[in-house]
């Protein structure tokens, strides 16, 4: 009863929806959008995008979760596999600067920005900024995370579990307390780059570790037979979701996200899903990483008046989520053929 590979792909494409719904709302919606239904003096899409901070922790609690199962059942391999993971998702990151920034910012005449001077393009291409997409920053967090996940498993076999959990959390409060409170500690770029790299990278460890230690220690399956027999399943794990939406509207701090986004993780996944709602799922996780890599383009800084222009908060949401899925296909035409080019020659069997 532990989650499958099935299931946390689709978790993951739900952090990558739940993201964009962040970023669309989690902002003034004067002079943007017109909301028809609110909550004291906030739009109630608001309090809905406040929850979705936690997007990046769900995705990093099921990479930890995936990558441990990869490597018990294939350990020989998982350094390789790692290897090959991260080939690709650069691939296809690169395929998407490219396209976006070099051709389309030379197109719309943002040059000077996109891409702007050299070691600005450089400090992009390497991951190491993420100047052109804000939401880029999680690239080489993740990198890192995949690339360290061998010593962090190793860890999490030989020393008590909530020895680890208590460091990871330790590191996650320093991240936080770094990237709120003392976020610019220099003025030479390459020191504030590799700084910034340290929190966010601190703040990820916690729920990628406690991804890793849930499937070590069978959480799923505990839930699940704890939730098995409830009455009204489905419509309860709802009810409970939105007491998490209502109990992050009361408590709005950052910090709580990973709490709430855990939480949601089991919630959601003790739900019984139908078909349809799975193919949706489906489809939506096979283009997460390119609504992830261009979704901030179209909302932030190519078009951003036209991305709203439905006005209504649920018109525009899935008025930016057909772009991007419409732009994904567009962007697959180079990536995938580049990508198998690349692994037949670069990767023999």
């Amino acid at each position: 009863m532990e989650l499958s590979k099935q299931q946390t792909d689709y978790t993951k494409g739900i952090a990558i929806a739940m993201m964009l719904c962040l970023h669309l709302f989690n902002r003034d919606y004067h002079r943007l959008f017109v909301p028809n239904l609110f909550v004291g003096k906030q739009p109630l899409s608001y309090y809905i995008s406040l929850f979705c901070d936690c997007c990046v922790w769900i995705y990093c609690f099921c990479s930890g979760y995936g990558l441990y199962i990869t490597r018990q059942n294939k350990p020989a391999t998982f350094v390789q596999t790692n290897r090959l993971r991260l080939f690709k998702l650069y691939i296809n990151y690169w395929v998407v600067l490219l396209l976006f920034v070099v051709v389309l910012g030379t197109i719309l005449g943002k040059s000077a920005n996109y891409p702007g001077n050299w070691l600005t393009f450089i400090y992009n291409f390497t991951s190491l900024d993420s100047s052109y997409n804000g939401a880029w920053w999680f690239l080489s967090c993740y990198a890192l995370l995949v690339v360290l996940a061998p010593i962090i498993f190793r860890l999490i076999e030989k020393v008590n579990n909530y020895f680890v959990l208590a460091g990871a959390f330790v590191l996650y409060a320093f991240g936080y307390y770094a990237r709120i409170k003392t976020p610019d500690v220099s003025e030479i770029e390459i020191i504030q780059l590799l700084w910034h790299q340290t929190y966010m990278f601190a703040n990820a460890v916690f729920p990628f570790v406690l991804g890793a230690i849930a499937y070590r220690q069978k959480w799923n399956s505990m839930f699940i037979q704890s939730v098995s027999k409830w009455p009204f399943r489905n419509a309860v794990l709802l009810l409970l979701i939105g007491l998490l939406i209502v109990t992050h509207a009361m408590v709005p701090s950052l910090f709580v996200a990973v709490f709430t986004g855990v939480a949601f993780i089991f919630l959601f996944n003790a739900m019984q899903l139908t078909s349809v709602v799975e193919r949706i799922l489906h489809y939506l996780s096979t283009h997460s990483t390119n609504i992830w890599l261009v979704h901030l383009f179209l909302i932030s800084s190519f078009a951003k008046s036209w991305s709203y222009a439905p006005q209504q908060p649920v018109l525009i949401y899935f008025w930016v989520l057909g772009w991007c899925l419409l732009i994904s296909h567009g962007i697959n035409l180079v990536y995938l053929p580049l990508q198998r080019y690349l692994l037949t020659n670069w990767f023999p069997r």
